[in-house]
Order: structure tokens, then C-alpha cells, then sequence
């Protein structure tokens, strides 16, 4: 993993580390150990993930593999399954929130959807440049999910 930036802080009595990071197949598998308690995989996700990732049109989004205070990944099981099986030399930045109270699983990707009509409000047919994010509406998923938004922290906006 070659770390980017990192900070710790504390919200609501709670330690929470954020790491942004570029990470490659090795990278996923460690943070794959964490896996134990997770939906059931969907292969074509999967594939779908790491097609683009090999294409090098997987794009940083800000979306984060989210890992609990217990060491339990919440989220991100699937692009990093695409990872561990991309082609050798495949890396992706990321961000990794780690700390997380396991009860913030309830609130991952519970919204609505993403549909084709959301890419036309995106800028086009193709989301406006026809690369895959790790949450984009172009792969189904994620748009309009709860998120917790706060302030960057000093030195990060």
C-alpha cells in the first residue's frame, strides 16, 4: 500500500483513521482477510469492476472501503475482489475509513439505485467521460445513499 496522506481524529467519542492510498492485488487480499461477515458476492459485479480496472477506467470517486472498529470490512468487498483478480501491475487510490461503529452497515447503500436515466443527468449517455467509478451510476449502485457529511478536517478542504 503506498499511503498518500492519513489522518486520525475522533467523532463522537469514536477513533476513526482515514487513509488515502494507492493499493494493488496484495493489498486487496490483506484487506480481504477483514471480509467475515458480508453479503453474498455478485460475480458480475465483480467482473464488471475489474474489466474497467484493467482498462485503467476505473476512476477515484471518493467512495471508501469502510472497515469497522472491530476489523470487519463493511464495505468494498466487491471492488476489492476485482482488484485481487485484475491483471499483475493494476493499482486503484482509494480511501480506507477504518474505526467505524458495525452498526454504520445499516446505513451503507440503502438508497436508491442508479439507473440509465441518472447518467443522462450526469452528462451524457456515458456519465459524461464513459469511466467506471467505484460507485457510479454507470455500475448500478450508489446513487442517492445515506452518507455522513461533515467538514474536512484542518488542512484537508
Amino acid at each position: 500500500m503506498q499511503v498518500i496522506n492519513r489522518f486520525n481524529t475522533e467523532i463522537d467519542d469514536q477513533k476513526v483513521r482515514v487513509t488515502l492510498a494507492t493499493i494493488n492485488a496484495d493489498d486487496a487480499v490483506i484487506l480481504l482477510e477483514q471480509n467475515t461477515d458480508n453479503r453474498k458476492l455478485r460475480q458480475a459485479k465483480i467482473d464488471e469492476y475489474r474489466r474497467a480496472m484493467n482498462r485503467g477506467d476505473f476512476v477515484f470517486n471518493g467512495d471508501s472501503f469502510r472497515v469497522s472498529d472491530k476489523g470487519v470490512l463493511l464495505d468494498g468487498q466487491h471492488r476489492l475482489e476485482a482488484l485481487r483478480s485484475a491483471e499483475e501491475g493494476v493499482t486503484i487510490t482509494v480511501l480506507i475509513v477504518e474505526g467505524l461503529d458495525p452498526e454504520a452497515r445499516n446505513t451503507i447503500d440503502v438508497g436508491a439505485p442508479g439507473t440509465a436515466a441518472n447518467l443522462l443527468e450526469f452528462g451524457g449517455e456515458d456519465g459524461g467521460c464513459g469511466r467506471v467509478g467505484h460507485g457510479s451510476p454507470s455500475v448500478g449502485s450508489g446513487v442517492g445513499r445515506a452518507r455522513g457529511l461533515s467538514p474536512p478536517p484542518e488542512g484537508m478542504g
